[in-house]
């Protein structure tokens, strides 16, 4: 149930769809789980998972940095590496909610940025915030409109993403 609402991105009502409960009965249940979870030994297993997940994310902002200098394209590249509040848009406030959650420079942003609700996978981060980042983000060329970040800004995707989603949960 966890896995559905914080991986996932859906609400307690639409995991209570999938597995049979009401919204409210999941929420319960997850109050009581992330209780449990803060138990010394869990706790020290979901940061190792989420600092194995900003690794991964390293990994790729660094390729990604690399075929921006391959592509000729050096003010990207260099930017990259920067920390988010360097771009226009991005308030110190923004980067500041960012680097206390791991993301210390832009091409780890753009990263997270590919993943689906990626919002929701980065605590603090709702959707106006959501929303002047990637704005920022495109207009430094940083991303593009293939990005899931820029296509969930716009409301009725994000809405047809979660109905197709639902759909294919139910399959």
């Amino acid at each position: 149930m966890l896995s559905l609402h914080y991986e996932k991105g859906l609400t307690y009502n639409e995991v209570g769809i999938q597995i049979g409960r009401s919204g409210s009965r999941c929420g319960s249940i997850a109050r009581r789980a992330i209780l449990r979870l803060q138990r010394p030994k869990r706790l020290a297993w979901i940061l190792e998972g989420y600092k194995g997940r900003l690794t991964r994310i390293n990994e790729q902002a660094e390729e990604a940095r690399k075929q921006f200098m391959a592509e000729g394209k050096t003010e990207q590249a260099n930017l990259m590496i920067q920390s988010p509040d360097s771009l226009n848009g991005i308030t110190a406030s923004h980067a500041s909610l960012l680097m206390n959650v791991g993301i210390g420079n832009i091409g780890v942003l753009r990263e997270a940025m590919k993943e689906d609700f990626w919002t929701r996978q980065i605590p603090g981060v709702g959707e106006e915030t959501g929303k002047k980042l990637v704005y920022a983000m495109y207009r430094a060329g940083i991303i593009d409109d293939t990005f899931e970040a820029y296509k969930e800004i716009d409301r009725e995707y994000y809405l047809a993403k979660c109905v197709r989603l639902r759909e294919e949960n139910e399959d």
